[in-house]
């Protein structure tokens, strides 16, 4: 499907992703997309939700993204670092 996320075919592969996870920041809010095969937890002993996004990422989909419109409200003590990012002209 044209996809650089998963693996390429013709070479084995022993290694991969324990999450994707794609994010649109010209939207606003900015928008993603993501799976998490271990699920929510990442707990093995969890067999409720431990293999529950599998299938999911194996054939390459997402789920979306719950973002909020707005980060909540922290208390100043609590901030130890800020990291502004501004988007660049693509003129």
């Amino acid at each position: 499907t044209g996809s650089t996320v998963l693996q390429a075919p013709g070479n084995p592969v022993t290694h991969t992703a324990s999450q994707r996870v794609i994010v649109d920041f010209s939207t606003i809010p900015p928008t993603g997309h993501g799976v998490v095969p271990g699920g929510q937890r990442g707990n093995p002993l969890d067999p409720a939700f431990y293999d529950t996004q599998i299938p999911t990422f194996l054939d390459g989909r997402y789920f979306d993204l719950w973002t909020p419109a707005s980060p909540p409200p922290q208390r100043h003590d609590d901030v130890r670092s800020t990291r502004v990012l501004h988007p660049v002209s693509s003129e």
